[in-house]
């Protein structure tokens, strides 16, 4: 197991409710996954297998990302998809739309893109010709909480706001460059599907254990072989665990 990084701790009973445990892969994703009695069977790295709430840390970092972000785009980018995929689990047909098309983009890179930093994380910026404010623990919470960013002490911005910018950045610039990418509706009636922490090379997204969207793809239906693949896959390049679907 890779252990995750320590981020900065919130005032005793976070008075401000900053998110101090934020999901890479989004809860919503992972009830999909859940059985029955609402908890995931993961099966980790190092061969055990163990059945947790969505809401475990294991599925989280540790503020690595600052609050404007994981309440404004980022939230947006998982609204969105998670709305499509309710349909597609309703019966949406497909093919879907160009809007769809860049909203399943948008998510892949919103997930690759938190799993870069996870595997190269910021430190702390010096601003050049900025000087940081002495302030209280509670202003910066305040400011976080409203949007803000800021320097402290010696012109340094915190590593996790500079990581939501960047995150922000890079989806834009893959969306940008992959403006015309197609992702095909592979439903799996045979086998249930795996999610993993992250997702690697693999340009696919286990939507439900029903569903993988994937790029370059036509619509249609997944044969056992195949799903077996896609699931074998997505354990190879996990970082730490993978969520093994129910149907």
């Amino acid at each position: 197991m890779i252990p995750r990084r320590r981020g900065e701790r919130t005032q005793k009973g976070n008075p401000h409710r900053l998110t101090r445990e934020q999901h890479v892969i989004p809860a919503a994703t992972l009830r999909r996954f859940a059985l029955p009695d609402g908890r995931v069977e993961v099966h980790l790295r190092d061969g055990r297998i163990v059945k947790l709430p969505v809401g475990d840390r294991l599925f989280c970092v540790e503020r690595l990302w600052d609050q404007r972000s994981e309440v404004g785009y980022m939230k947006r980018i998982e609204d969105e998809y998670q709305a499509l995929v309710t349909d597609l689990e309703a019966g949406h047909p497909g093919p879907l739309t160009n809007a769809e098309h860049r909203c399943v983009t948008r998510f892949w890179g919103l997930w690759h893109w938190r799993n870069h930093f996870i595997d190269t994380p910021l430190e702390d910026v010096k601003l050049n010709s900025v000087a940081g404010e002495s302030m209280s623990l509670d202003k910066r919470e305040i400011l976080e909480s409203n949007g803000y960013a800021f320097a402290v002490g010696d012109g340094k911005m915190p590593a996790r706001m500079m990581t939501g910018l960047h995150i922000q950045i890079a989806i834009d610039r893959h969306e940008m460059a992959n403006g015309g990418r197609r992702w095909g509706i592979l439903r799996s009636p045979a086998l249930p599907l795996v999610i993993a922490d992250r997702p690697g090379d693999l340009l696919q997204l286990p939507a439900s254990p029903h569903i993988l969207l994937a790029a370059d793809n036509q619509d249609g239906y997944l044969p056992y072989s195949e799903a077996f693949r896609a699931n074998r896959a997505a354990f190879a390049f996990s970082r730490n665990f993978a969520v093994i679907g129910r149907f």
